[in-house]
């Protein structure tokens, strides 16, 4: 699960516009989270204009096909965004608001890679 914390930068970046797309024998990018505002994350991945994230609204990317969801990689990492998507969320109400969001971003960034 090497490339967990970029997948989630990867995504980050891709919804702002800044990712390049890699081949599969590219590893993604090492650009940390934290260099993106909370802010510009919150406008480009909520999907429903509401103000708060969902864990639907980041993992359903459009740009990772169903082939590479099926992967154990991307499957170890979806359950570690889960976990960190439920930890962040301090208020239990399933969504993630500005307050909320730098915990998560902070996590990925925390966190050593496997």
């Amino acid at each position: 699960m090497r490339h967990a914390r970029s997948l989630l930068v990867s995504c980050v970046l891709v919804a702002l516009g800044a990712a390049e797309e890699a081949t599969p024998s590219e590893p993604l990018g090492p650009p940390e989270v934290d260099e993106e505002s909370p802010e510009a994350v919150m406008s480009d991945l909520d999907s429903n204009k509401d103000g708060k994230l969902t864990i639907d609204e980041i993992i359903n990317v459009d740009f990772i096909d169903e082939e590479d969801k099926q992967s154990e990689e991307y499957k170890k990492f979806e359950q570690k965004l889960r976990d960190q998507f439920q930890a962040a969320d301090a208020n239990n109400d399933n969504n993630l608001d500005m307050g909320e969001l730098p915990a998560l971003l902070k996590a990925f960034n925390s966190e050593p890679e496997l």
